[in-house]
């Protein structure tokens, strides 16, 4: 046990274990995409497949009744596109992304697609639009590049795990420093944000809706256009009070990570991003009660 030490890199919730030996490291890490892909792909079949239906429906109804089965052929198409979205989104949810000692491996539904091992890496290219998204492709000995997007889990810690082990081979070579730093912190932030917009964007939909519906009402009741962009005013000042979170703190703190870093991942308190939401979500209930208080004074 002298000769390696363990180190646990934290991303939120996310907890792995590497064995970092001194000269190199020892480590079999599964990735996998995030989340939200898996609910997409589910609300496919829940949403999709019964509106089709709903369409092929009417379409015999009306048809019978006048004669145009032009909505039995909408209700098909939809319902064939539909499924085949679903089957092509497994590429996605079914996907896992393997690292071991020698290779990176894709499977899909357990099935090997890709599979390459690190002493026959050629290039490492990767494209990134600064914080908001982006890709690494991983060239080998076949044709097709290996592709690593974002949106796979913990893509940050992925990328970190690669650039080790390649540097620990002496191919360091086949990647520009640089440009590869540059996705890391996108990749990174990435990471980071995910976590806090799916605590976040659930709440402020409910939120939306909430102002929309008073609106909407307060807006007939007064009979006054002033009513709809007094509520606008409130709807983007819990817009605003999001953004500022996410790019004022979270863009600006990654920002001052130094390209000289040493690739080490910056200690993550997502109890305090979820207080600093919190703060956000508050302003914009209250902005919603003093928006229907002036409404009503109108």
């Amino acid at each position: 046990m002298d000769d390696f030490l363990i180190k646990c890199y934290n991303i939120g919730n996310s907890s792995r274990k590497l064995n970092i030996k001194f000269g190199g490291f020892n480590m079999e890490q599964k990735y996998v995409y995030r989340g939200h892909l898996r609910k997409i792909q589910k609300w496919m079949l829940i949403i999709g497949i019964p509106l089709s239906v709903l369409f092929i429906i009417l379409g015999i109804i009306l048809g019978v009744v006048t004669g145009e089965y032009t909505f039995v052929g909408v209700g098909l198409f939809f319902g064939i596109y539909d499924l085949l979205l679903y089957k092509t989104y497994d590429r996605f949810t079914k996907a896992e992304f393997i690292l071991d000692e020698e290779k990176i491996t894709l499977k899909i539904k357990d099935v090997i697609k890709q599979e390459i091992k690190y002493a026959d890496i050629t290039k490492i290219d990767s494209k990134s639009i600064r914080y908001t998204g982006g890709w690494m492709l991983i060239y080998g000995q076949a044709k097709k590049p290996l592709r690593l997007m974002v949106t796979i889990k913990d893509i940050g810690l992925m990328i970190k795990h690669i650039k080790l082990k390649i540097d620990e081979i002496e191919m360091s070579h086949v990647y520009q420093e640089e440009k590869l730093i540059k996705f890391f912190k996108t990749a990174y932030y990435a990471d980071q944000s995910w976590q806090r917009s799916s605590y976040f964007m659930p709440r402020y939909l409910l939120i939306l809706l909430i102002q929309m519906v008073l609106a909407i009402a307060l807006s007939i009741i007064k009979e006054n256009r002033i009513v709809t962009y007094i509520f606008i005013a409130a709807i983007l000042v819990l817009l605003f009070g999001f953004i500022y979170v996410e790019y004022f703190i979270y863009v600006k703190n990654i920002g001052k990570l130094s390209n000289e870093t040493n690739w080490d991942i910056v200690p993550y308190d997502e109890n305090l991003a979820k207080r600093r939401l919190k703060k956000v979500l508050q302003l914009g209930m209250t902005t919603t009660m003093i928006a229907v208080i002036i409404s009503l004074f109108l």
